[in-house]
């Protein structure tokens, strides 16, 4: 049987956490409008809004990879840079 693997978005992100996305609009500052639309992938995330969102929920590195990072990347491993 094939394995499934959920992607994860911001949307599951707010909702994992207990916020809304008028709550996540109020924190940063933002319309709800503005959070709607990258919710929903209208609009895409900037640097700021990344930095914010993984601040605020704790996130590391790899798990603000799995929520922000292109649906096309989400799936695939990473490969390890060696110096």
């Amino acid at each position: 049987m094939k394995s499934i693997t959920k992607v994860l978005t911001v949307a599951d992100l707010i909702t994992e956490n207990h916020y809304t996305q008028a709550l996540l609009a109020k924190r940063m500052g933002k319309s709800l409008t503005y959070i709607s639309n990258r919710c929903t992938e209208k609009e895409p995330w900037t640097m700021d809004d990344i930095l914010f969102i993984t601040d605020l929920f704790y996130l590391s590195d790899d798990e603000m990879l799995q929520y922000f990072a292109h649906p096309s990347e989400k799936m695939k491993p990473r490969k390890r840079i060696r110096k």
